[in-house]
């Protein structure tokens, strides 16, 4: 699995298989998705990417001041992943300028043109 890191993407995807969450634990419904993707991506010679956010967006969304307690270490979560045989592992910086972005930015300006699922 390669991983990618948005700031400095130099990188073209092929016939992308897409999934996004932050997959927090990659629990069984998560392996599920991933196994899926893995089986369309191969149907059509493609790829897949496992599109995530660092850090978790509740680290920053939370407005209540609570604990906030994830499943996994960040490089827990990387070798989990890891072991799910995913092509690419594309890792967003999740911020407010990211948080803010519209729907249409968001699928046009950012999915479509970074990964071209």
């Amino acid at each position: 699995m390669q991983i990618h890191y948005l700031n400095n993407l130099d990188f073209t995807f092929k016939n992308s298989v897409l999934t996004v969450g932050s997959f927090d634990g990659v629990h069984l419904g998560h392996q599920k998705i991933l196994q899926q993707m893995i089986a369309e991506s191969e149907k059509i010679g493609g790829e897949t990417v496992l599109l995530t956010f660092h850090p978790h967006p509740r680290l920053l969304l939370q407005t209540v001041d609570t604990d906030i307690v994830l499943l996994n270490t960040w490089e827990e979560k990387i070798k989990l992943l890891e072991s799910q045989q995913l092509n690419h592992l594309l890792v967003v910086e999740f911020n407010a300028a990211f948080a803010a972005l519209e729907p249409e930015q968001y699928i046009e300006d950012f999915l479509v043109k970074n990964i071209h699922p």
